[in-house]
């Protein structure tokens, strides 16, 4: 859940979900992460004193002496103040669903009907509760693709840096000047530049970012006002940006049972296998790999690897690089030796 909370994010350094009290050391590393660990651990140790911990039983949050004035407060009032708004309102109604459940569990409902009534309920409050996070995200990075950098160079150290990906200043003066000091923070975070590199380049995030920019599209549809500039326009609380998947509606689940095992003393008696070795398999009945399909057809792999570049592109809009690398050569050489450069303009 921490890590869907930063959503377009991606958290890039260690997240364990559970640590065995055996390996909680790592609690002790140079680095940041999230780890979850058994509450035994509080009693055995004593955390280390620049690290946050967060006790889910009792809804604490322990935080450094000098971490302690970063707070809520620091982030835009506007967007914090309607994430809080749904939150409170979410509150009573997850205590509501947990005491429900253990009276219908403990009275009328089976456990099975007990359970799938609880899941569905529990699934969507849990869909609100990312909705509300998602709307914060958009509402805090609402046009920061109107600062992306056109790619006007061939790739390198200094192209790729973030203040060639990313107008940094022009970012900053388009937010309210009240909370600069949080926006000047949260662009020098590595979280930020490198959601700034998948959102230049091609990366595996494609999907996921083109479904954030659409949240921000719903959420702040531009509009022309009377002098035919662009204004950004907030859309209705009602809109939505995440849907309950409709097969999840179903409250009810039909068990299939397997088909009783034949007697052994019946008329029509199991049939037994028995193998005094390993049995010989047939070679034809396998699916063949790329390259043995290529071998089969009098292709070398050496020849293959010589004539199938890989393509890298560039994911800005204004401006995309193609390049062409040969993959058959050592990967000194590979990373340095560019084949052929095409520019294509949007």
């Amino acid at each position: 859940s921490s890590v869907r909370m930063i959503f377009p994010f991606q958290w890039q350094c260690p997240y364990v979900p559970l640590c065995p009290l055996s390996l909680a050391g790592v609690l002790s590393a140079p680095i940041p992460f999230i780890v979850g660990v058994d509450s035994r651990y509080f009693d055995l140790y004593d955390p280390p004193q620049d690290v946050v911990c967060i006790d889910l039983d009792t809804s604490m949050v322990y935080t450094a002496e000098e971490k302690r004035n970063v707070t809520w407060k620091q982030l835009p009032k506007k967007p914090v103040k309607n994430l809080l708004g749904v939150l409170k309102k979410v509150h009573p109604q997850l205590l509501l669903v947990h005491r429900q459940n253990q009276e219908q569990s403990a009275v009328e409902m089976t456990p099975i009907e007990a359970d799938f009534s609880w899941q569905k309920k529990m699934r969507e409050l849990e869909l609100e509760i990312q909705e509300a996070f998602l709307r914060f995200m958009a509402s805090i990075l609402k046009g920061y693709r109107s600062y992306l950098k056109p790619i006007t160079e061939a790739p390198s150290k200094k192209a790729t840096a973030a203040n060639s990906l990313f107008d940094h200043q022009g970012f900053l003066k388009s937010r309210d000047r009240a909370h600069v000091k949080f926006y000047t923070q949260l662009t020098k975070t590595q979280i930020f530049i490198r959601f700034i590199e998948e959102c230049s380049f091609v990366s595996d995030k494609d999907t996921s970012l083109a479904f954030f920019d659409d949240c921000i599209d719903k959420l702040f549809p531009e509009k022309s006002n009377e002098k035919g500039d662009k204004v950004d326009q907030e859309s209705p609380e009602d809109t939505r940006l995440i849907e309950l998947d409709e097969s999840q509606k179903s409250e009810h689940t039909v068990f299939i049972m397997p088909p009783e095992p034949l007697p052994e003393d019946g008329p029509d008696p199991a049939p037994k296998y028995s193998y005094k070795n390993f049995p010989r398999l047939d070679y034809a009945l396998f699916d063949r790999t790329r390259e043995q399909y290529l071998t089969f057809n009098g292709n070398s792999k050496d020849k293959r690897t010589a004539s199938s570049p890989t393509f890298i592109a560039k994911r800005t809009k204004q401006v995309r690089y193609y390049c062409t690398y040969d993959i058959s050569l050592p990967a000194v050489q590979y990373n340095m030796h560019i084949l052929l450069m095409v520019c294509v303009l949007h």
